[in-house]
């Protein structure tokens, strides 16, 4: 069984009273601040829950360029680009956050290779040492498929499951409840 309550005038004034204190873009900013933080924590644990490592390829091309572990083997993190595109925006009452970089889709979601199509590469002038002889190769253009390989997945955009209870007790904290 239930009933319908009307509330009185002077309670529903109240009410708006209370809603009207409540400044929502302070409540944003600290959930903002919060999940920002969170998004931060997916890159320094190179990946929460988990993300496919590197691939051989891609560790021996980064020692052949010069890197030897420590962040330029961690995982999203080379130049620090990505992580740090990461912005918070308030705008109304929505709470924006995100990246304008075009590559991080392809890092959210993934890509098979080839499902960009093909595209034109210029390939320098080089040497190359075929059956022991030097060959000069001039340079030229070949068309490849993009990306050449399959990217898997590696979700950096969103907040773990834990994260969301610092949330709400940060609010908490903040409206003393």
């Amino acid at each position: 069984m239930s009933i319908k309550v009307k509330f009185p005038d002077k309670f529903q004034e109240f009410m708006t009273d209370v809603y009207n204190r409540l400044d929502n873009k302070v409540l944003l900013n600290i959930a903002g601040e919060e999940i920002f933080t969170s998004i931060q924590e997916n890159f320094e644990a190179g990946g929460r829950p988990d993300w496919k490592d590197l691939t051989r390829n891609t560790k021996s091309l980064r020692e052949t360029e010069g890197f030897h572990k420590g962040s330029y083997f961690k995982i999203l993190v080379r130049s620090g680009g990505l992580k740090n595109s990461i912005f918070k925006k308030i705008k109304g009452n929505t709470l924006y956050i995100g990246t304008k970089l075009k590559y991080a889709r392809t890092h959210q979601e993934g890509a098979k290779k080839g499902s960009f199509g093909t595209v034109a590469v210029k390939i320098k002038k080089h040497e190359r040492i075929i059956n022991g002889k030097v060959v000069h190769v001039r340079s030229h253009i070949r068309k490849q498929k993009s990306p050449w390989g399959d990217i898997p997945a590696r979700p950096f955009m969103m907040v773990q499951d834990e994260d969301w209870e610092i949330i709400m007790d940060t609010i908490k904290e903040y409206l003393n409840i």
